[in-house]
């Protein structure tokens, strides 16, 4: 699920004689019980999963 994210976001966009291509970066957290004691727990370590991505250069 996250490639097709990834390359659905990556297509070049056209508006009128002008184009931009988009890049994205996308961080994956598993939920499970006990795992994180809140939502924000949770955000904050697909937060840190997303920066490791691009950091490390994988979309």
């Amino acid at each position: 699920m996250a490639a097709d994210l990834v390359a659905a976001v990556a297509d070049v966009r056209l508006a009128g004689d002008e184009s931009a291509r988009l890049s994205t970066a996308v961080g994956i957290s598993c939920f499970g019980p006990g795992a994180w004691a809140s939502g924000e727990a949770l955000l904050a370590d697909a937060d840190r999963a997303m920066y490791r991505a691009k950091a490390d250069g994988v979309s």
